[in-house]
């Protein structure tokens, strides 16, 4: 079965990887965090308010946003991505992730 390791601590530690992934409503995050945690491919995630700049469509601008960091293991990385990028509502989003050693 494809899923987050849950009881092998050295083996998760040695492999986590967060994904940071902004969107515009914690609504919206959480539908997104669920499903991925139903499909068991993330372990759990943080839904945060934030302020972000960006450029869109030539025009400097600033949003209210959630941020999700979202916890996975190396090898469900290209898994979690896809699936982000299916589920998320914006045209372009931010599916930024790193390898963390906890």
């Amino acid at each position: 079965m494809i899923g987050v390791v849950l009881n092998d601590k050295d083996s998760a530690m040695k492999n986590a990887v967060f994904f940071y992934v902004p969107f515009s409503s914690s609504e919206q995050a959480m539908v997104l965090c669920k499903a991925l945690l139903e499909q068991r491919l993330i372990g759990c995630a943080n839904i945060m308010p934030i302020q972000s700049v960006f450029r869109w469509h030539g025009s400097m601008t600033t949003e209210s946003e959630v941020v999700a960091i979202i916890k996975t293991v190396s090898s469900l990385v290209l898994i979690v991505k896809e699936e982000i990028g299916r589920r998320h509502p914006y045209a372009v989003p931010c599916i930024a992730h790193v390898t963390v050693q906890v």
